[in-house]
């Protein structure tokens, strides 16, 4: 013999399932999910990048690299990046400037799906004050990298 409080809470379940079919169920708990992602997006702090990127940055090229300012990400079929106080230093032997480069401001765009195919595909790239200084050494050679 079930217990009244056990029979009451198992009509209760038959009930709910007779008015949320699983299809219903499924569709609710979708939009939830998809709702909570947009919302973590929308409240992301992509400055959390900023070292990765910098580590990633100094490691293909062997030379320091900064992101002073702000970092922000605007996502979609076009992603768009933006940095703030960009600095990539120069060369051990370079005898004039710390910084071969400087910005401050970087700005481009990428397109996702040529980008999931394995081709870059960037329509717009933008530079605020970029101040660059090339310097080649006595040898006569300069920076050899492969991006």
């Amino acid at each position: 013999m079930v217990p009244p409080n056990e029979a009451a809470h198992a009509s209760a379940r038959h009930r709910l399932r007779r008015w949320w079919p699983p299809s219903r169920r499924f569709q609710i708990v979708s939009a939830a999910l998809l709702a909570a992602v947009v919302l973590l997006i929308a409240i992301f702090d992509w400055n959390w990048f900023k070292g990765p990127v910098e580590r990633l940055v100094q490691a293909n090229t062997g030379r320091a690299f900064h992101i002073d300012g702000d970092l922000d990400v605007d996502l979609g079929r076009t992603t768009v990046v933006r940095a703030d106080g960009l600095r990539l230093a120069n060369a051990d032997w370079a005898r004039d400037e710390p910084w071969m480069a400087r910005a401050q401001r970087l700005e481009l765009s990428i397109r996702i799906w040529p980008l999931l195919r394995g081709r870059l595909h960037m329509p717009m790239l933008r530079l605020q004050q970029p101040v660059v200084h090339l310097e080649s050494a006595q040898q006569g050679t300069g920076a050899n990298w492969a991006f």
